[in-house]
C-alpha cells in the first residue's frame, strides 16, 4: 500500500500472549515444490512480525513487502508495491483461485494478500497489528498469480 501519513512508519508494539495463540504446523515440502507453496511456507514463518508501512522484512512487513519478501524466499522477484504486483501477474477469476494467488483490494489496489484456500488468506494489514491469517473479505478487486 502507499503511505497516508508519517504516523503509519511506526513498528506495532510487542503482541502479549493470549493463551489462545496456535503455532501452525505445516506438512513437509515435496520434492519438487511450486513457487507457491515455497512463497507461502516462507510467509507463515512470519506471522505475528508487526506491520511497518514501506517495510519488506525480514522482521517487518506492509503488505506488498511481505508478497515480495515471500516469493523472493520461492525464488521470484517482485517488485514493492501492490500497483506493480498486480501487473506483474495474470489475471486470475475468482473461481480458479489457488493457494499461493494474490488478492487485491479495493478499488486503489491498496491492500494485497496471500490467498492459503477455503477463503483464507495471509497479510500484513496496517500499523498497530501483525502478519496473520484471516478471511477473505469481499472488497476484493481482482486476484492474480504471480
Amino acid at each position: 500500500g502507499l503511505p497516508t501519513s508519517a504516523s503509519r512508519c511506526r513498528a506495532a508494539r510487542p503482541q502479549r500472549a493470549d493463551g489462545v495463540y496456535v503455532e501452525p504446523v505445516l506438512p513437509a515440502l515435496p520434492a519438487n515444490p511450486s513457487v507457491a507453496m515455497v512463497a507461502i511456507r516462507a510467509a507463515m514463518t512470519r506471522l505475528g512480525d508487526p506491520y511497518v508501512w514501506a517495510a519488506a522484512g525480514p522482521d517487518t512487513f506492509d503488505c506488498s513487502g511481505l508478497v515480495r519478501w515471500a516469493f523472493g524466499e520461492a525464488g521470484l522477484k517482485l517488485l514493492h508495491y501492490t500497483g506493480y504486483q498486480w501487473q506483474e501477474g495474470k489475471l486470475i477469476p475468482p473461481r480458479d483461485v489457488l493457494p499461493g494467488d494474490l488478492i487485491l483490494f479495493y478499488r486503489d489496489l491498496s491492500h494485497i494478500g496471500i490467498y492459503l484456500g477455503a477463503g483464507w488468506m495471509l497479510n500484513a494489514p496496517f500499523t498497530g497489528q501483525y502478519v496473520n491469517v484471516v478471511p477473505v473479505h469481499g472488497k476484493v478487486a481482482g486476484i492474480v498469480r504471480p
